[in-house]
């Protein structure tokens, strides 16, 4: 962030960007009603942060403070906390919302009462941007491991999911369960949220070390489309680690072996939609026999 400045502006002015969403897919009711009564006492003691598109002011941080201070006003429109304080940041044209995107994640990514499943979404957003992964890594200080393995999360089945974000299943159960197969996910995920309800430890423990062993000994089978996810990501990061490291240029045999590899995974997984191989499959399987004819 750069050429901060702080002011106070009318709670009705500040608006929710279109594409800058808040990371949170679920606010508790209980969270505002406290965040009201301290409002009420004390005022908004932290200011939100927030950026501007022309006349417009747009949220990036603050969102359950301004959502009280709006209920506050309902009740008593002439409450003096009207005027929030506003902390506002100046970003570049260009890559406005990709910023606010990632400022928003930083606020937020060290939050307990944050779901990892809603972080995930946020990374997914930003790579689907166009942001490489060490570019995100970059902007929220983490590594490229915790980034890969939080957005594992979005391969949870539908069950799965849900436990994940009631807090029935941790963070580092999840990601185990992420790696097998949907319909083992949904069971294995029952299993252990009936285990950790009973309060049965050892029958906990027993589901975690299968799931363990489970995907220890997929890794040893022939690559499944999570494999090849996880493989188009790594080879994605690496490119780019070479292109900043001047590589692609010096090594440029093994760029271009990546680089292709790289396009092949991506026409695999559907994000390439088409490779004209039937166009050159014409061309050059033709070659051979007019080669030979002409020898004749």
């Amino acid at each position: 962030m750069a050429n901060i400045q702080i002011e106070y502006v009318d709670v009705k002015t500040i608006l929710q960007h279109p594409d800058v969403p808040n990371i949170r897919s679920d606010i508790k009711p209980e969270e505002i009603r406290e965040l009201i009564e301290s409002i009420i006492s004390d005022g908004v003691r932290v200011p939100i942060n927030c950026f501007r598109e022309g006349d417009k002011v747009f949220l990036i941080n603050g969102w359950r403070r301004k959502t009280a201070v709006e209920q506050i006003l309902k009740a008593d429109p002439n409450s003096p906390v009207r005027n929030m304080p506003v902390v506002f940041v100046e970003y570049g044209t260009e890559n406005r919302i990709a910023d606010a995107l990632c400022d928003n994640l930083v606020d937020n990514v060290h939050r307990q009462d944050v779901s990892p499943y809603d972080m995930a979404q946020r990374l997914k957003k930003l790579a689907d941007m166009g942001m490489d992964y060490q570019s995100i890594c970059k902007k929220i200080n983490k590594s490229i491991t915790w980034v890969r393995d939080t957005l594992s999360l979005l391969d949870l089945e539908k069950k799965a999911q849900e436990s994940l974000q009631t807090g029935e299943i941790s963070t580092s159960e999840a990601k185990q369960i992420a790696k097998l197969e949907p319909k083992k996910q949904k069971s294995v995920t029952k299993e252990l949220v009936s285990a950790k309800q009973k309060k049965d430890i050892k029958k906990a423990r027993q589901i975690r070390q299968e799931t363990k062993e489970a995907n220890r000994l997929r890794s040893h089978e022939g690559p499944q489309k999570m494999d090849i996810k996880n493989k188009f990501r790594e080879l994605n990061d690496l490119i780019v680690a070479m292109k900043e490291a001047g590589a692609d240029k010096k090594e440029e045999n093994n760029f271009l072996i990546f680089s292709g590899a790289h396009q092949a995974l991506s026409w695999v997984l559907g994000i390439r939609k088409e490779m004209n191989v039937e166009k050159h499959l014409r061309h050059y399987l033709d070659l051979p026999a007019k080669s030979k004819s002409s020898k004749k």
